[in-house]
């Protein structure tokens, strides 16, 4: 449990070293949901996972210490990755949800 404990937290750090731009493109999405509703839902996520491999790209290029601070804690960069973008995607679908209840 500590352990989980652990490279959650780790995640979180590492996520919060580039929030602002998933974080941007997550209200976006939302807004255009809430103005065409379901209709660019499937465009929105496409859009999600483009950014998100732009993101990562990124990231890995220009943060490459930084990763390697991570791998040196006991976190590897695939699990960190992997909860930044459940996470990320978590936070796309529960503004989507809270959106819908305005339509």
């Amino acid at each position: 449990m500590r352990h989980l404990i652990k490279t959650a937290r780790l995640a979180m750090t590492f996520y919060r070293s580039f929030v602002f731009a998933p974080l941007l493109i997550t209200i976006f999405a939302i807004s255009c949901f809430l103005s065409y509703g379901f209709r660019v839902f499937a465009a929105i996520l496409w859009l999600k996972i483009l950014t998100n491999a732009v993101i990562w790209y990124q990231v890995r290029e220009f943060k490459k210490k930084e990763l390697y601070y991570y791998r040196n804690l006991g976190v590897s960069e695939k699990k960190l990755w992997v909860i930044v973008f459940v996470f990320d995607f978590s936070v796309l679908v529960a503004g989507i949800f809270i959106a819908k209840q305005f339509l």
